[in-house]
């Protein structure tokens, strides 16, 4: 194994226990967000694509990644199976006519996600609280008033849209 594999894996490693954290920046919070971005170029080329908000896709990278510094270097897997950079669930790759294991390749899984996001923005007319809503808890938590929803839903909307309209100044 290569040294930069070795200490690559070292980090994801440290990173998933929580040995340690991301740097915070000491600048604004919009700089700090779009700091932690990743595979820009893929946000900005199915965003216009697409007709979806920019800022859209960048919150939601920010809320599934959970600030993993490393999020393209690592593979990210969340705790129910999903996958990558937007955590995207296998079932859905093989609703687009990918393999699982097609999730791990970033530009993939971004234009997963932003065809899912697309479908959702239209579905909601544009209603990011229900976008947000409907991608991390599914369509019923997005027809659900605010205060009926899942605490984890709940909370998800809430510091994406504070995400999402830092994005927008």
């Amino acid at each position: 194994m290569l040294h930069s594999q070795l200490v690559r894996k070292v980090a994801c490693i440290a990173l998933i226990l929580g040995l340690v954290g991301p740097v915070r920046a000491s600048t604004s919070y919009t700089d700090t967000y779009r700091s932690r971005l990743v595979h820009t170029d893929y946000i900005q080329q199915y965003a216009s694509w697409l007709g979806i908000p920019v800022e859209l896709l960048m919150t939601v990278q920010i809320l599934e990644t959970g600030w993993v510094p490393l999020a393209d270097k690592c593979t990210v897997l969340g705790a129910d199976g999903e996958v990558g950079i937007y955590q995207i669930m296998p079932y859905h790759a093989k609703g687009f006519g990918y393999k699982v294991v097609d999730l791990y390749n970033p530009k993939i899984n971004t234009e997963i996600a932003s065809k899912l996001l697309r479908d959702r923005y239209i579905k909601y007319d544009g209603d990011i609280a229900n976008v947000l809503a409907s991608y991390n808890g599914g369509h019923y938590q997005a027809v659900l008033q605010q205060q009926y929803r899942c605490s984890t839903t709940k909370a998800y909307v809430e510091r994406g849209l504070k995400i999402y309209k830092e994005l927008r100044k």
